[in-house]
């Protein structure tokens, strides 16, 4: 008969939670990858937008030099220009924003991490029990089988 370890289910359990830790961790490296993604996009979208609101500007005055303006045509103009540079500004806060996702999800990932640890030492912690327990068990059972076998004694048929 062989024995049945009784923490079976325990060990089960730990070693359950130990394989959600790393799908969990697995899924913060995904999110981690996203975020860089995200950042690296928009900082590629700012730099863009720097270069083409310059060049902007550029033909803007250009396209103004030796035109006479009244002073609300004027007063569009540098409203025109100013929502330039509320357009960069949005763009530069939507970077802090995604550099903000990024540190978090890089905290996340140490924290998955750290948890993926930490359920895989309980896991090896329960299956050294279990092999020890089993080892013992093993012996006991080798132990009970000899002492038996001492008990019996054959008896010798006289003639």
């Amino acid at each position: 008969m062989a024995l049945r370890y009784p923490l079976a289910a325990l060990l089960m359990l730990r070693q359950r939670r130990y394989d959600d830790a790393l799908k969990q961790r697995q899924q913060r490296q995904q999110a981690l990858r996203a975020a860089v993604q995200a950042v690296e996009a928009k900082k590629g979208e700012l730099a863009d937008y720097k270069v083409w609101k310059r060049e902007e500007i550029d033909r803007r005055y250009d396209a103004l030099l030796e035109q006479v303006l009244t002073q609300t045509e004027l007063a569009r103009f540098h409203q025109g220009i100013g929502a330039l540079d509320i357009k960069e500004h949005a763009l530069e806060e939507e970077l802090r924003a995604g550099e903000q996702r990024l540190k978090q999800a890089q905290a996340d990932l140490e924290a998955a991490k750290s948890e993926a640890v930490s359920r895989q030492k309980a896991a090896a912690k329960l299956e050294q029990h279990r092999s020890l327990f089993m080892a013992k068990a093993a012996a006991e059972a080798e132990r009970r089988e000899e002492s038996e076998l001492e008990d019996f004694t054959v008896r010798k048929e006289e003639f």
